[in-house]
């Protein structure tokens, strides 16, 4: 099964998952909630989302992917907090595709990982 986490608010939901399977396969997904009951749960929507999933799940194996055009530096923090759970990182580079998206990403976060643990990609055909 796949599960799509996003930062997408939920207002968008239609429209941001029919264009992300005509380029990915169908799944669920979960996306930035507009009632959050703390404000750490507002500025840190992702974690709070992801921490949620890894608990809803405690003995399901994921495949993290995202872009670049997120916080970069917590793809691998998510990593070291829930491994075995997520066992490696897929993270497609936005600037190979989007000319608007001209921004080297810093990828010094990933420095500390072993090399089998994450892959750079460009188009989701790399895969």
């Amino acid at each position: 099964h796949i599960h799509y986490l996003t930062d997408a608010p939920e207002a968008i939901a239609s429209a941001y998952t029919n264009t992300m399977f005509e380029h990915y396969p169908r799944g669920s997904f979960d996306f930035r909630p507009l009632n959050f009951t703390k404000t750490e749960e507002m500025f840190n929507a992702r974690k709070y989302n992801i921490r949620r999933l890894m608990k809803s799940f405690p003995n399901r194996r994921f495949i993290s992917i995202g872009d670049t055009t997120n916080t970069m530096s917590r793809f691998p923090d998510d990593l070291r907090d829930f491994y075995p759970q997520i066992q490696c990182l897929l993270v497609r580079d936005v600037s190979a595709t989007e000319r608007s998206d001209w921004v080297t990403p810093d990828t010094r976060s990933f420095f500390k990982l072993d090399d089998t643990e994450y892959l750079f990609f460009r188009t989701p055909a790399d895969l």
